[in-house]
């Protein structure tokens, strides 16, 4: 699964990892792209795009 340029306008990304996760084969691949941050969380940049922490991104990646 690729998701380009996507992940920068949601907040949130808990919930759409776990449903990729639920939805691939057992030796599918996610692919995407983010914009981080140096902290931890999720930031509003003023370009109306989210740049989230990388330890905010290992989490969900692994509780996905």
């Amino acid at each position: 699964m690729l998701a380009a340029d996507v992940f920068v306008y949601v907040n949130e990304l808990s919930p759409i990892l776990t449903n990729m996760a639920r939805a691939l084969t057992p030796a599918g691949i996610v692919a995407f792209i983010v914009k981080t941050h140096a902290d931890d969380g999720v930031e509003l940049f003023p370009t109306l795009r989210f740049a989230h922490g990388e330890p905010y991104l290992r989490d969900v990646i692994a509780a996905a």
